[in-house]
């Protein structure tokens, strides 16, 4: 937001200008200074002899006094409605018909209404409540509805933040862009309509210099003096255009779209690449410093990659598709697309992975639209995913199902090359083993990104480590530590015959869950994708029904499953974390310190998600969930974008505030890390089961 201050300065500079523009008049605006419509003067006289250009200068503030006010009325109305509808389920069902009422009314029957019973200053204002806050409230309400099952605003409930810090400090700036487009659209509708209804005189008395009164008082004399109109006109084009440029640009740096890099030339050279794809030199430089990248994927090979979090995997498989990532460019190399040179970020590198390219992102959430459901396809059954699934909306599905339908979507054309980006993380070993098998189909050239050194090994023909800013032979993951000896303190969370509904049917996903849980223990669930685990956990931080008694002594946070939705894109990592250490009274200087025991350093304090792997949100997401010092700690998946070195570190840190008394209750499909656990309870027919070690 800092970057976005010039912005707000020249806007609101330019807007003053108008205000006061009849300051800088070279003439009273009222005053006769020669005859009707000459061209005296840089810009002439109107109808009655006065000076154009003093009364261009002094012609919009009147406008501006009005429109402004209406434009913002209504916008701010209509966000607060929105984001209100947003988060109430009752409220929203009222929001959305009351708005859809006040919206069948025709708009200009409502003008002239006011307009005739009003004084302009009072119509303007008005009409606008009576259209633009309905709009506006179906606008935010539309960006801000899927944003209520985000991790991040999850989290933030369940470390008991208020509904107003809820609804104005996480939903609020993650909308923040859609917001001030609104509210520009606004203002500048608020503007026009009251030009329109100035120039159907129902706006200020004569002499008033006024833009829309110039307009229609010297549209008889347009021939004489074009001037006389072309010249207020303009500058109602050019208040307009300020206005929803200055906005869009603003709540672009608020949250940073995903930007194009310039293109780098294909090379003038005729030779053709070895394989279907090749990455011959490439020189790629960002703020973590400069990579090079020597690659080529062969016909039919499938090419492991593995290296740590944020080493720049993800970077590479943007690279083979002929893109660029945010905030990186490539200064040198070739790219080869079936043997033809290919430059970044062209139309015919976008063409040819239209085509030939089938893709699984490290996020799968954020690849389904969460309004449609999610359709059939063959795939899905050899996936081992229900006959029912493609009657569920995204919502309705659990992390690793979530997984498999975007590679069934990936793989359902049958493409010539798959790129897939941690493609078995979060789940268990029957439903890895199935997409193992479509890995291995034959007539298809596949590129995964793992941290599961051991299962890529298995599966893929050649495996390469992204290492010190260049590929190169991968390396043995490190053993991992033992167990640690932490002594159980009391029970600080008793779960007694728990009952746990399904999403869409009602029925008991879980049943008869009893489980205690002790200060410093730390307990696993594992179990099949989609048998509840993570529903639980959501059920026991109150963000899902559930029959039963539960007792819990202390306080609860939530790290979610999502690595992508777990931190607000508006928010930087700072602020983040210091937000659950200003809830418990804690001074937010020690976020640094916080953030550098997750491997995290000072560079990443200005950082938002958006400019962090997945690895690097993960364990941002989970200095947060500790930084307000919980009791208990649910924890899905923590460890599922990470590799094996950075999860030692993750694990060590969470090992230390066990050891000070920290409970973690966490869900997990690797079993190197339930091992790590005090007790392993797996999720068996609706039922858990203690697992019973030898």
């Amino acid at each position: 937001m800092r970057r976005g201050w010039p912005l707000v300065v020249c806007l609101t500079l330019a807007l003053t200008f108008v205000f006061l523009g009849g300051l800088f008049a070279p003439h009273d605006p009222t005053e006769v200074v020669g005859g009707p419509w000459t061209r005296d003067g840089l810009l002439g006289t109107d109808v009655l002899g006065r000076d154009v250009l003093s009364r261009l200068l002094a012609g919009g503030s009147v406008l501006l006094a009005v429109a402004v006010p209406s434009g913002l009325a209504a916008g701010l109305l209509g966000t607060a409605t929105g984001l209100a509808a947003a988060w109430s389920p009752r409220l929203e069902r009222v929001v959305l018909r009351v708005s859809a009422g006040l919206l069948a009314v025709p708009g200009l029957l409502v003008t002239l209404a006011c307009a005739v019973t009003l004084p302009s200053w009072v119509a303007v204002p008005a009409s606008m409540v009576l259209l633009g806050t309905p709009l506006s409230a179906r606008v935010v309400h539309a960006a801000a509805a899927p944003l209520r099952r985000a991790g991040f605003v999850q989290a933030a409930v369940v470390r008991g933040e208020r509904t107003s810090y809820v609804l104005v400090g996480e939903l609020l700036p993650a909308v923040a862009a859609t917001v001030l487009s609104d509210l520009g659209l606004r203002i500048v509708a608020a503007f026009q309509l009251a030009v329109a209804v100035h120039v159907l005189g129902l706006g200020p008395a004569p002499p008033v210099a006024d833009w829309a009164v110039m307009i229609r008082e010297n549209l008889p004399g347009v021939v004489l003096n074009p001037w006389s109109v072309l010249a207020p006109a303009a500058a109602v084009a050019a208040v307009t255009t300020v206005v929803l440029l200055g906005l869009d640009l603003l709540g672009a740096r608020i949250v940073p779209p995903a930007r194009r890099t310039a293109r780098v030339p294909p090379p003038a050279s005729a030779r053709s690449g070895r394989g279907l794809v090749e990455l011959r030199g490439v020189v790629l430089q960002s703020d973590e410093g400069i990579t090079l990248f020597d690659l080529t994927v062969a016909r039919g090979e499938v090419l492991g990659i593995v290296g740590a979090s944020g080493s720049g995997k993800t970077t590479l498989l943007r690279l083979l598709l002929g893109d660029v990532r945010p905030g990186a460019h490539v200064v040198g190399g070739e790219l080869f697309l079936d043997g033809t040179p290919v430059a970044f970020g062209s139309t015919a590198a976008r063409r040819w992975r239209r085509r030939n390219v089938g893709l699984v992102p490290q996020d799968p959430v954020a690849a389904l639209d969460p309004l449609r459901r999610i359709g059939s396809s063959a795939p899905l059954a050899r996936l081992g995913l229900p006959p029912d699934i493609g009657k569920r909306r995204p919502h309705a599905l659990s992390g690793g199902q979530t997984r498999r339908v975007v590679f069934a979507r990936a793989i359902h054309r049958n493409p010539a090359l798959l790129l897939l980006d941690e493609p078995t993380s979060g789940l268990d070993p029957v439903t890895k083993a199935l997409v193992t098998e479509e890995i291995a189909a034959p007539q298809r050239s596949t590129v995964i990104v793992t941290h599961d050194l051991e299962w890529a090994r298995s599966v893929c023909d050649r495996v390469v480590e992204l290492r010190s800013g260049a590929l190169r032979s991968a390396t043995d993951a490190p053993v991992a530590a033992p167990r640690a000896a932490i002594a159980p303190g009391e029970v600080v969370l008793r779960l007694e015959n728990v009952a746990v509904p399904a999403h869409s049917t009602g029925e008991h996903l879980l049943r008869e869950v009893s489980l205690t849980l002790r200060r410093g223990e730390m307990v696993a669930v594992v179990g099949a994708s989609g048998a509840g685990k993570s529903t639980l956990l959501r059920a026991l931080a109150g963000l899902h029904p559930l029959s039963g008694h539960v007792h819990l002594a202390g306080r609860m946070a939530l790290l979610g499953q999502d690595p992508a939705g777990e931190l607000n894109p508006a928010h930087t990592l700072a602020h983040a974390v210091g937000r659950p250490l200003r809830l418990v009274g804690e001074h937010p200087g020690r976020v640094p310190e916080l953030l550098a025991e997750a491997g995290l350093g000072e560079q990443f304090l200005t950082r938002k998600p958006g400019q962090c792997s997945g690895g690097q949100r993960q364990r941002a997401a989970l200095v947060r969930a500790l930084a307000g010092d919980p009791d208990v700690l649910l924890a899905d998946e923590p460890t599922s974008a990470l590799d094996r070195s950075t999860a030692e570190v993750v694990l060590g840190l969470v090992n230390r505030r066990r050891a000070a008394g920290l409970a973690v209750l966490l869900v997990t499909h690797d079993e190197v890390l339930a091992e790590q656990a005090d007790r392993v309870v797996d999720v068996v027919d609706g039922r858990c089961v203690e697992r019973t070690r030898q």
